[in-house]
């Protein structure tokens, strides 16, 4: 094999150019991502708004399939991908934090010291989501404040850390964190196919209603051409 064909089996981590704008480079991102084409996150990457551009949307749609349990849980497992991403997120932050805090010991303590304030690190609290929060939608609300506050110490990590290809064989911070933001698209995907069940289940039930409707209609038409009387339950509800 010839280094110049070497070369060219290389990896790339380079993305095309994206656009200025921080909401539509990001949104531009979420598309490759949800393509499975190469994606690097950078300081401009905002965590709050990612969660919020994924889940608005089907909140809205969800408001209207209240009563459907596939949906219920579909939204619990958006919820635990949120969640997910955010104990990941989290996790980043305290190794960064533990790394720079004891930058000033020897090796040998230093790695002591990393592993003993990782030991106290707790994972950031989940919402829980109420049933009414499904109809009303602050259920996406509740997540995305749960992403918020690691939104900035994120954005100011990814700043400083090294890109893909450049860690020596481990994942890059770009890495951890795309690896929940893809169980996430996965998670709100499933949430579209299951509101889109729900929809169509409700397009059906409406039609059958209507056809009930039109039954007793005829069937009171029919009884008083014929001289029969009708109750109070048949003249205004069901025979």
């Amino acid at each position: 094999m010839t280094r110049a064909l070497r070369r060219r089996r290389v990896f790339s981590f380079a993305e095309p150019a994206l656009p200025d704008a921080p909401a539509e480079r990001q949104a531009a991102q979420r598309e490759r991502r949800r393509a499975h084409l190469t994606v690097v996150l950078d300081g401009g990457f905002d965590l709050a708004l990612e969660v919020a551009a994924s889940l608005d949307p089907l909140a809205d749609r969800a408001a209207a399939a209240t009563s459907s349990r596939a949906v219920r849980a579909a939204i619990d497992d958006v919820a635990d991908a949120v969640d997910g991403l955010v104990a990941v997120v989290a996790r980043l932050l305290a190794e960064s934090d533990a790394h720079h805090r004891t930058a000033g010991l020897p090796f040998e303590q230093a790695a002591s010291a990393r592993r003993a304030l990782l030991q106290l690190h707790r994972r950031p609290t989940a919402p829980q989501i109420a049933d009414g929060a499904m109809a009303d939608g602050t259920w996406a609300e509740a997540l995305t404040d749960h992403a918020a506050s690691a939104s900035d110490p994120l954005a100011a990590l990814l700043v400083r850390a090294l890109p893909p290809g450049a860690t020596r064989g481990a994942l890059s911070a770009s890495e951890r964190v795309l690896e929940p933001l893809r169980d996430l698209d996965a998670a709100c995907t499933a949430l579209s196919r299951a509101l889109d069940r729900a929809e169509q289940s409700g397009g059906t039930t409406d039609l059958i209603a209507d056809r009930e409707r039109r039954h007793r209609d005829e069937a009171r038409a029919t009884l008083t051409d014929l001289g029969v009387e009708l109750t109070a339950d048949e003249r205004g509800g069901a025979l």
